[in-house]
């Protein structure tokens, strides 16, 4: 209710006050008169000063590139008058491509196209006769990501390595493959990328310094991130024998000591 809505009723409300008391004021004592006002001005007071509210006053959502987000809670509008009608306030920055507001109730629903960091939305609630109010929504949809994001395997020429960690994948659409990045030098001959898990497995058949593979998970649907791994093969350590020399010192016609 603004400034001028109020003095209006405030005039309005007096003036039915008076027109209603002021004929039994001769019979009614000062202090009975008085009571009589100040219950008034309560009165009014309390009607002029309830605001117009939205609940919920804030929401949240977390969504993912091409997936309908959960849609957030419809409004409910207090101390309106008139039918409540919602959009965006002016000093919004807009709504995400692919979501949109539904003006009778203010509920944001719909499939966002692109990532973006948490950004918060201003819905502006107007009452057909009175009353305004606003709420606020932020949204966010991450971009997709891998987990373990880097990854270092010690091998030794044809022993079987440490098999890597299966990735965990957040914020794909569908299900999720894997397969070296193009970037990506290829793997050391030996040892192979499980399409499914992003696992590295097998037994390297050769020495290599450290090299970083670049592993690019995509999601059947939308999504892609890259993950990377460091790998190193070392010389197998030469065959030898231990102990490298024992002595046996013996006795005609007697058993020696065993050897080691």
């Amino acid at each position: 209710m603004n400034d001028i809505q109020r003095i209006f009723s405030a005039r309005v409300f007096l003036a039915t006050a008076l027109s209603v008391f002021g004929p039994l004021c001769c019979h009614l004592t000062l202090r009975r008169w008085l009571s009589l006002l100040c219950f008034a001005c309560c009165a009014l007071s309390m009607q002029v000063s309830a605001a117009a509210s939205l609940s919920p006053a804030s929401q949240t959502v977390s969504g993912t590139v091409d997936v309908p987000i959960t849609a957030t809670t419809a409004f409910t509008a207090s101390n309106f008058v008139g039918t409540v009608t919602y959009q965006e306030d002016r000093s919004s920055p807009g709504l995400p491509r692919g979501l949109t507001l539904n003006v009778n109730t203010g509920v944001i629903s719909g499939t966002p196209v692109a990532t973006q960091s948490a950004t918060t939305y201003t819905i502006l609630g107007t009452g057909a006769t009175s009353g305004t109010a606003t709420a606020t929504v932020t949204i966010e949809v991450p971009a997709a990501s891998l987990s373990p994001a880097s990854q270092t395997v010690s091998g030794t020429v044809d022993r079987a390595i440490t098999s890597t960690t299966a990735f965990t994948a957040s914020n794909f659409a569908g299900s999720v493959t894997y397969a070296e990045d193009r970037s990506s030098p290829g793997l050391p001959r030996g040892l192979s990328l499980d399409a499914n898990t992003g696992v590295i497995s097998g037994t390297p058949v050769a020495t290599q310094n450290a090299t970083t593979y670049t592993i690019l998970g995509t999601g059947a649907t939308s999504g892609t991130a890259t993950a990377t791994v460091s790998i190193t093969v070392a010389e197998a350590p030469a065959a030898s024998l231990s102990p490298a020399s024992q002595t046996v010192s013996g006795t005609v016609d007697r058993a020696i000591t065993s050897t080691t």
